[in-house]
């Protein structure tokens, strides 16, 4: 296989069945390397963004999610908002005269209203303009989302599905 070169191990020459382990041996600690590497590299890119995007646990109360999701602009801040209502959302259809706490919702999810409550409630607490809108969807009922806005963009957040857009001036 490789018989045009020679290959010198601890003063003998190599057969192919050592040149075979040589070579995987080699590979292994490559790949290896690599791996830790590739660790190494995401474990302090995750470090350096938690505060902006802390998918590993869920959070403790309203005021723990704005501040895991503060200093950012509007885009940025909504999305962080979803990735920690990600953590604990559930989907139930719940009474639309009920306002769920943010525990509430943790422990038994809600419907579209209840997270576009959250949204808005999270969203004012920043300082940014929030609106409930709700659509009639044919014969299914009514549908509820947020809209955030600052003087720079706008987004709409529906459950966990997230839509920025700049404002044109």
């Amino acid at each position: 296989m490789f018989g045009f070169i020679e290959v010198v191990s601890w003063g003998k020459r190599m057969n192919k069945t050592n040149m075979f382990f040589f070579i995987t041996e080699a590979l292994c600690f490559i790949l290896i390397g690599i791996i830790l590497g590739h660790l190494y590299i995401n474990s302090n890119l995750n470090n350096s963004m938690s505060s902006y995007f802390n998918y590993a646990s869920i959070p403790l109360s309203e005021q723990n999610i704005i501040k895991v999701c503060s200093d950012t602009s509007l885009p940025t801040t909504i999305y962080c908002f979803k990735n920690q209502i990600a953590t604990f959302y559930k989907y139930k259809i719940t009474d639309d005269n009920l306002h769920l706490t943010l525990d509430e919702l943790k422990k038994n999810g809600g419907d579209c209203l209840n997270w576009a409550r959250l949204y808005t409630k999270l969203a004012t607490e920043k300082g940014y303009h929030s609106k409930i809108v709700t659509i009639d969807i044919n014969n299914l009922g009514n549908h509820a989302v947020a809209i955030i806005s600052n003087n720079q963009s706008y987004c709409l957040a529906d459950e966990l599905n997230i839509r920025c857009f700049e404002v044109k001036v």
